[in-house]
């Protein structure tokens, strides 16, 4: 019942994300400043520099940029453009969507994973790094590594990577697919010994694409993670010393993984 919970929060959570990316886009081409002179004019446009108590430097439309006094101004505010259509026309012709070309990628990427043990409820966040290769909208290769923590110690995996967009649009459908090996980095208090195992991401999710060649993907998936522990549970009576138990013991988690691209 928890982890149903979780699911409908992060699925929530994720669709509240995406639309406010959509209204954040097409406001920010659909709003822009004003400034009323003393003389009576009225400047409509984008403010570029302002530096309070000297000038006020607004781009117009066209891409002229005008330069007036405080003095010289009575008023400043944000309004709804008066020429949004023309504006959105002209971004749209001028400075079109950047859609990744064959060859390398970087991604820096920050994941916040769901799950459960003994003790209840779990969020343990990773960190992620990976280079590769792109090959077209709908392959990429590669290769990563990251830092796991885990209550029972901190796991380094290192994978091999396969994902792409479904569609060559602003905001894509993503896939992601990882496989490797987690190497037990550091271990917990309690853990005398602990070895790493195969690791496994899977997630789908969207991607979006800007204007220059960054790109930002917002990813939701299942993450697992296999290990050998020994472990020091607790001390036994009579001078005895600590009961140790033995075995594999896999981490499970439900990632929402948020990625910067170049």
């Amino acid at each position: 019942m928890l982890m149903k919970t979780q699911v409908r929060l992060i699925v929530g959570f994720f669709a509240f994300l995406l639309i406010g990316l959509n209204s954040l886009q097409a406001q920010s081409y659909t709003q822009e400043d004003v400034l009323y002179l003393k003389n009576g004019s009225v400047i409509r446009g984008q403010i570029v520099v302002h530096v309070p108590g000297s000038h006020i430097r607004i781009e117009i439309l066209g891409g002229s940029e005008l330069l007036y006094d405080i003095d010289e101004i009575d008023l400043i505010k944000h309004e709804p453009s008066k020429y949004r259509r023309i504006k959105l026309k002209l971004r749209k012709e001028y400075v079109p969507i950047s859609f990744r070309k064959r060859g390398i990628y970087n991604r820096f990427g920050l994941g916040f994973g769901f799950g459960e043990n003994e003790w209840g409820p779990v969020i343990n966040v990773s960190y992620q790094y990976s280079l590769g290769y792109h090959f077209n909208q709908y392959m990429n290769v590669g290769i990563g590594s990251g830092l796991e923590p885990y209550e029972s110690g901190l796991i380094m995996p290192f994978w091999a990577e396969l994902h792409g967009d479904l569609l060559q649009k602003v905001i894509s459908p993503h896939y992601l697919l990882q496989v490797g090996y987690g190497y037990a980095a550091v271990r917990g208090w309690n853990i005398d010994r602990m070895d790493g195992g195969v690791y496994a991401h899977a997630a789908v999710g969207f991607k979006v694409n800007t204007r220059r060649r960054a790109e930002w993907i917002f990813t939701l998936g299942f993450k697992a993670q296999s290990t050998y522990q020994e472990r020091r549970e607790w001390w036994g009576f009579g001078g005895q010393g600590p009961v140790i138990s033995r075995g594999i013991r896999r981490y499970q988690r439900i990632v929402f993984t948020t990625t910067f691209g170049f």
